[in-house]
């Protein structure tokens, strides 16, 4: 989520919103000490990935980017729903991309979600003219993800992912809650913490670290329970 971290808001071509998004993938990998997970000195709790793959997955990863932006753009005059399935199968697509660069193993999905949907909006803010703040960010991306949970978590069934097998075992709703609420974890407990540390003059470093113990703190994770 440091996408937030690095000035969204001025960013105005394809280009430079698939950088920030991939330049956000490489803040959150390089972040140093990150208990439990990758980071620079150690793979933390994970025995099948390390910041080498992670690298990797990035770059397999980061030529897809504009390809969200240029989708939302062209669906911009459409309802918002209408751009998240025109990018799911785009989504699917840099999955495979990074499940190939990776060997099979998961590195990023959930950041291809999050940042897929944020380059979509984008996308459609920049077609409506419209200012990338991240407020205008993230209700874009609520109103692309209107009913997501609904539609995809409650539904009746047996649990075809780990995403709709915790939603029914805890009730924990994920990225896609995450997604339909605008990233209100990240806007509520992360972000301002990110703003009050800077205003310290703590370093960036120092500040998106104690943005991520916020998150920690306060997201109901799914990968934890997933793992625990």
């Amino acid at each position: 989520m440091t996408i937030f971290a690095v000035n969204a808001e001025r960013a105005e071509q394809r280009e430079s919103i698939a950088w920030l998004a991939a330049e956000a993938m490489y803040r959150e990998v390089r972040l140093t000490p990150k208990p439990g997970l990758v980071d620079g000195e150690n793979n933390g709790a994970h025995r099948d990935m390390n910041i080498a793959l992670f690298m990797a997955s990035i770059r397999a990863v980061s030529p897809w980017f504009p390809r969200f932006f240029a989708q939302g753009k062209a669906t911009a005059d459409l309802p918002a729903p209408q751009t998240l399935l025109a990018i799911r199968p785009t989504g699917l697509a840099c999955e495979q991309a990074m499940f190939n660069a990776t060997g099979g193993v998961n590195t990023h999905k959930g950041g291809i979600f999050s940042l897929g949907l944020l380059c979509a909006a984008a996308g459609r803010l920049v077609k409506r003219n419209q200012m990338l703040s991240q407020r205008n960010l993230c209700e874009e991306t609520r109103a692309m993800c209107a009913g997501l949970v609904s539609q995809e978590l409650k539904r009746k069934g047996l649990a075809k992912t780990k995403g709709e097998h915790i939603f029914q075992r805890f009730g924990l709703s994920g990225a896609r809650g995450e997604a339909e609420n605008g990233f209100y974890t990240v806007r509520q407990f992360g972000l301002p913490q990110w703003q009050k540390a800077r205003r310290e003059g703590l370093s960036e470093q120092d500040a998106l670290l104690r943005m991520l113990l916020a998150l920690m703190a306060f997201n109901p994770d799914t990968n934890v329970v997933s793992r625990g």
